[in-house]
């Protein structure tokens, strides 16, 4: 009897520490999921954080920790109106279907000049998230809630370079930019480039594809090639969840996003060719807000009215020159 009593005691205690074994792994994956989830807000708090931080910091600071807190709660309700956009602007613009996303079609019109601003604060994002408390169930909260989400991203990640990576924030003609050549391209012929992509998600469209790119990316006496292997450097990937399309170069995909511009995705074949992002952005230092600016007439610039200049062939000339090897490092340059 007292072996069978030793016995289950045993068992019982196995028992027990399994229970919180479990209990415990549960616990560490659900803190690990709601720190996950809490991103923005760590971001924030450590900004709010940084002894190097301006007055505008704390000024603003309570509204920046605020509006990152509700887009952490709210993230997967934002992320379910985007993925949940029904082709807003379908009578306005002609699209192009691509199966599993459409793209809006850039109206013709002649490359722009000067530069488009426009201007984000974090008294804006506070004011737009009460906007949506006033009537919640206002048809344009649909829309004021995707735009919350696009201005705390944006916000964070300038303040975030501001305040604790230093960057400094220069005007378009001193801002310099990184050119990064890839293993996509190549020179085939003394006006010519072609570039290798995998159509990934998007296999079935490559005809439309290659026409938008080629027509874009040529002039000046120069012209690009696309050609499609399931085995290139870049695979082709498509999302729902958010309107910004983008390069990852970590791991080799061109993100794009339905309702995306065609010249957006012209756009982001320049950064598989190797070009920086030509935004500007300036901080008003003493009235709290960021000025986004962009070049009209600049296709790695604006994705409206942006076109492909002579600056941009000359860069690709140095990156990838006829009948000499292709540069491997990346180089700094500027835009003018």
């Amino acid at each position: 009897m007292g072996n069978l009593r030793t016995v289950l005691l045993a068992f019982a205690a196995m028992l027990l520490v399994a229970a919180f074994a479990y209990l415990g792994a549960r616990a560490l994956q659900k803190y690990r999921v709601e720190e996950a989830q809490r991103i923005y807000t760590r971001v924030a708090q450590k900004i709010n954080g940084e002894p190097s931080r301006e007055w505008c910091d704390d000024h603003t600071g309570k509204y920046r920790l605020y509006a990152s807190q509700v887009v952490d709660r709210f993230r997967d309700d934002i992320k379910a109106l985007w993925s949940g956009r029904k082709g807003e602007g379908e009578p306005k613009f002609g699209l192009l279907d691509l199966g599993v996303i459409k793209l809006r079609i850039n109206p013709k019109a002649a490359p722009g000049k000067g530069f488009d601003s426009s201007a984000w604060s974090w008294d804006e994002a506070y004011g737009l998230i009460r906007k949506t408390q006033v009537d919640p169930e206002q048809p344009e909260n649909v829309e004021r809630w995707r735009d919350v989400d696009s201005m705390v991203r944006f916000l964070l990640e300038k303040d975030y370079a501001r305040v604790v990576l230093k960057r400094k924030f220069l005007p378009p003609e001193k801002t310099p930019h990184q050119f990064r050549p890839t293993a996509a391209v190549r020179r085939t012929g003394p006006r010519e480039f072609t570039v290798l992509l995998d159509p990934g998600e998007l296999r079935g469209h490559e005809e439309p594809l290659r026409r938008l790119l080629e027509t874009e990316w040529q002039g000046g006496g120069y012209h690009l090639k696309v050609n499609w292997s399931g085995t290139a450097v870049y695979r082709l990937r498509t999302h729902r969840n958010s309107s910004r399309s983008y390069v990852h170069h970590g791991s080799h995909s061109m993100e794009i996003a339905h309702l995306a511009w065609t010249k957006t995705v012209a756009h982001e074949l320049g950064h598989v060719l190797g070009f920086d992002d030509h935004y500007y952005n300036v901080w008003n230092a003493r009235n709290c807000y960021y000025t986004q600016e962009s070049r009209l007439g600049d296709i790695m610039s604006n994705s409206e009215r942006g076109a492909i200049t002579l600056r941009h062939w000359e860069l690709l000339d140095k990156a990838y020159p006829w009948k000499a090897e292709p540069l491997r490092e990346p180089f700094s340059y500027l835009f003018e």
